[in-house]
């Protein structure tokens, strides 16, 4: 394969070798190359995303979806279909000689939204050549819906020597490997060019995230990587392969758009969205109360008053809808894929999945209470807080309510904040001490169980359970984050393998509803939060697990990013607080003994401690450098390999 000179060939990172360019885009492409903007950005080695550090000067929700080239980073042949990996490089002026039938498997280093297309100057009829994508390392089949639901055809001549893959009108596919079967040779031909032309809605990493675990690094990344590479040009997708369900789902949408709020901060982007499916519902009452949950995150994010108070209604009917139907056993349809729920569309009426629809229906009210009372609308909050009052008493009335409760129930009640520490400590031991159980099917449903595991203060388990689930996806070779994933799947499949098929059919591996751990880590583990709309008032509350010493990161707000930084081995820690803004910072002990404690140089004493921390309870706009001497033993840092497939 041999490349035009002239281009500009950007190869990645270290552990994301790509290949990727922005010049000579043919005329005939769907939208315009990449531009109005540079590689300005700051170079992140853990992001898949080939333009992580890219700047683009037009963010806007309406800005046209730009497009660039990939190229394969390594291809070999395959004469007996068996697709074993090879390993062969493909260097820029390789030129490709096809002498006989057999496949050639092209390796284009991360999965991509896009289409494979070829160039030759003598190739034989089309008919005798098919072209193939997929996600892993043979070509995709998908269930019944799609317009193509293998994802292989015959290419399409679209210009001079040019043959473009169309499996569907978009065009755009989830694409990390390409094939070239040869089936009817008669004469030699060459291959001079094999791409990807790889569609983008234009956004920049306003948010960051930084510890000492390379893995937790990678997976905050790839979280976001899989947020951004769904974008289209008017909503964020659920999906990015073609399987017949490609739109935004409502419930979908509350873990996805949470994750581009810390990382992306397009804030007018989720507000088209949030309308976009405050009228397209999908018939899952969950998915119904998660909408006001995502309508509710929105206005902690920005404080965007008129675009909040236009979609109230849509809220206030999902609610009162809720309250009519709670505790009357009403049709689920979907609650995930877990088997603990029904195994998705099969059982989705089961007791778990019941008790988790109250437990939610009660968290949205309160919720939205507080949203109404932030708005200035408090005699309008006492009606849902009197619908949370009503229904808490209700379940609390009988003195054995979480008999039926399983993990994904608990944490939803957890969640909903109506669980003491006394039952709380009984059923830790029962669902969430154990490594296996407490891990659900849907990398979705386990961001619920992240949160409960915060509110029982029980963080290492929380941290090992993402490097179990999220990190058991990276070491498969994944560069988005699955529908399902279950760890042990790495015992049994190779490296980028096919995986196993859900409920549903195809099991997509770029799936948003997966990406909750990012904003979790950012506010969890990092611990900046909003505490008033718009991060008028925040909170900065790290937990140095038993897997962290050292923690950094940015939360892009309305009024500028607030900076943490900590790190309890050098004893340095600095917070940024963003003027217009006040916050309550935390500098952790970390188990140790701490002790000439400074701000800026200049000895300080906090407003408060306990044994986890010192409070600095209402920090003015500036930048604040703390300084600290810590004694005592040192706790150790478990740290899985992140760039093989050793278990954690």
């Amino acid at each position: 394969m041999e490349l035009h000179k002239k281009e500009k060939i950007y190869t990645g990172s270290r552990l994301y070798p790509v290949r990727i360019s922005f010049d000579d885009i043919p005329d005939n492409e769907p939208y315009k190359t990449v531009s109005g903007g540079d590689f300005t950005g700051k170079a992140i080695e853990w992001s898949p995303d080939p333009l992580s550090s890219f700047r683009f000067n037009d963010t806007r929700a309406d800005s046209e979806l730009n497009v660039f080239k990939a190229y394969p980073v390594k291809y070999f042949v395959d004469n007996k279909n068996s697709f074993q990996n090879t390993d062969s490089v493909l260097s820029d002026k390789t030129d490709i000689t096809v002498k006989g039938n057999g496949n050639i498997v092209f390796d284009f280093g991360i999965e991509f939204a896009a289409w494979l297309e070829i160039e030759s100057p003598d190739l034989p009829a089309c008919e005798s050549v098919r072209l193939s994508v997929s996600e892993y390392d043979m070509p995709q089949i998908v269930n019944k819906g799609p317009q193509s639901p293998r994802k292989t055809g015959y290419p399409k001549k679209i210009g001079c020597n040019i043959y473009r893959l169309e499996l569907n009108p978009e065009l755009y596919e989830g694409v990390r490997f390409g094939f070239l079967h040869v089936e009817n040779y008669k004469n030699d031909f060459h291959i001079t060019s094999v791409r990807l032309i790889c569609q983008i809605k234009p956004s920049n990493y306003d948010g960051s995230f930084y510890c000492d675990n390379e893995m937790l690094n990678r997976i905050w990344y790839t979280a976001a990587y899989c947020v951004r590479t769904n974008f289209k040009k008017d909503y964020l997708s659920a999906i990015l392969i073609d399987r017949g369900d490609r739109h935004s789902w409502t419930g979908d949408a509350y873990i996805s758009q949470a994750a581009s709020l810390c990382a992306f901060a397009n804030y007018d982007f989720i507000l088209e969205n949030l309308k976009y499916t405050a009228s397209h519902d999908n018939g899952i009452e969950s998915y119904e109360l998660y909408w006001v949950l995502s309508l509710i995150d929105y206005y902690y994010f920005t404080s965007d008053k008129k675009g909040v108070s236009e979609l109230l209604p849509y809220a206030s009917q999902r609610l009162d809808h809720a309250y009519e139907i709670w505790g009357k056993d009403p049709p689920l349809t979907f609650f995930g894929w877990d088997e603990r729920q029904g195994a998705g569309f099969d059982f989705p009426d089961v007791t778990e999945n019941q008790l988790s629809y109250k437990a939610i229906a009660i968290e949205c009210f309160n919720k939205f209470a507080d949203l109404l009372d932030a708005l200035g609308k408090s005699s309008y909050a006492k009606r849902y807080r009197a619908y949370a009052k009503q229904k808490t008493d209700e379940i609390l009335s009988k003195s054995d309510w979480y008999k039926d409760y399983g993990i994904h129930a608990f944490s939803d009640a957890v969640n909903a904040g109506f669980v003491n520490s006394e039952i709380q400590s009984k059923l830790f031991y029962k669902y969430f001490s154990d490594r296996v159980s407490r891990i659900s099917y849907c990398p979705f449903n386990e961001y619920f169980i992240l949160g409960a595991l915060a509110k029982m203060d029980k963080y290492d388990d929380a941290v090992s359970s993402v490097l179990d689930l999220w990190g058991g996806q990276i070491i498969y070779g994944g560069t988005c984050f699955f529908e399902v994933f279950r760890p042990e799947w790495n015992d049994g499949i190779k490296k980028n393998g096919a995986v196993p098929n859900n409920q549903a059919g195809y099991t997509s591996l770029a799936h948003p509803w997966s990406s909750g751990v990012l904003c979790w880590m950012s506010a969890e583990l990092l611990g900046i939060k909003p505490t008033s709309p718009g991060f008028s008032t925040f909170s900065v509350i790290p937990h140095m697990t038993a897997q962290l010493n050292v923690i950094s990161g940015e939360m892009p707000t309305p009024h500028g990013n607030i900076k943490a930084s900590f790190d309890v081995i050098a004893g340095k820690h600095s917070v940024t607080v963003p003027d217009g803004t006040c916050a309550l910072v935390t500098i952790p002990k970390a188990k140790r003994t701490v002790s000439g404690l400074k701000i800026n140089g200049k000895t300080a004493k906090a407003d408060r401690e306990d044994d986890e921390y010192f409070y600095f309870e209402a920090l003015t706009p500036g930048e604040y450098n703390f300084s600290a001497d810590y004694s005592g033993k040192v706790k150790s840092i478990k740290r899985p390999r992140a760039n093989t497939r050793q278990s954690l």
